[in-house]
């Protein structure tokens, strides 16, 4: 399971309370499996203990610095959360956020760590790394085949594009921001039932344990569920006790 996963996050998290040296953490795997369910349950764990959010998209990357000198001194840690950055692609926020991560060596306050979530572990695109457009190379004749030997240096795009490199310097850069990379999978079978069950307690639900998991696969496969977690637990119960939805919280 996840729980030897979620000890890695909750150590360096007490790292930084603690006063000790923590680590920029990436936070990764399939969606739906609680990525920011984790961050957000630590930072109701410890707020007690003074550990507080920043929730940072990709319109305030710029502004980083600038987070940076309002946390020094503050009595409080602070976790700074960039949510979805694998999906940023080759946005230029990829390079705005690079720049203003590239400093923190230097600059970031010790009260103050970062935590992203992803869909993917590199947020380098391996399968296109390679410089595009360089077109087939000749190696050497193979006679097994009676053909030349040619080799694609790299996927075709529509026109050269001499830039790609420095895009791909600037992913590295970022990915290697991240000393730390955690990988979040699915509940097992048993782990979201129990999720379904504990949401319906939670919403005053009365009904028989067999016929709301009946109830919630039936809707699943209804609605292309494929990937299970807490969201689709929190998402059927919703829909099919519209009238408990005030009592369901997230």
């Amino acid at each position: 399971g996840n729980e030897q996963r979620i000890e890695i996050v909750e150590r360096n998290t007490t790292n930084l309370l603690e006063g000790h040296r923590a680590n920029n953490v990436l936070i990764w795997g399939p969606r739906g499996c609680g990525k920011s369910s984790l961050i957000r349950g630590l930072i109701t764990r410890y707020y007690c203990k003074g550990l507080r959010a920043i929730e940072i998209g990709p319109e305030a990357y710029a502004q980083i610095p600038n987070i940076f000198a309002e946390v020094r001194g503050r009595r409080e840690s602070f976790i700074g959360v960039l949510d979805n950055i694998s999906m940023l692609g080759r946005e230029p926020a990829v390079h705005v956020l690079a720049r203003a991560l590239d400093g923190c060596l230097e600059h970031k306050p010790e009260n103050l760590i970062f935590y992203a979530t992803s869909n993917y572990k590199d947020l380098v695109d391996r399968e296109g790394e390679r410089l595009q457009g360089l077109g087939l190379m000749q190696m050497d004749a193979d006679e097994s085949i009676g053909a030349p030997n040619l080799v694609n240096q790299g996927k075709q795009p529509g026109q050269y594009d001499p830039q790609q490199g420095e895009r791909l310097d600037e992913q590295r850069a970022l990915d290697d921001r991240f000393a730390l990379k955690v990988f979040m999978d699915l509940p097992l079978k048993k782990a979201y039932e129990n999720m379904v069950l504990s949401y319906a307690r939670r919403a005053g639900i009365k009904m028989a344990e067999g016929d709301l998991l009946a109830a919630f696969n039936i809707w699943r496969m209804r609605h292309n569920h494929d990937l299970v977690g807490g969201r689709t637990a929190r998402d059927f119960i919703v829909d099919y006790f519209p009238e408990h939805c005030p009592a369901v919280h997230t």
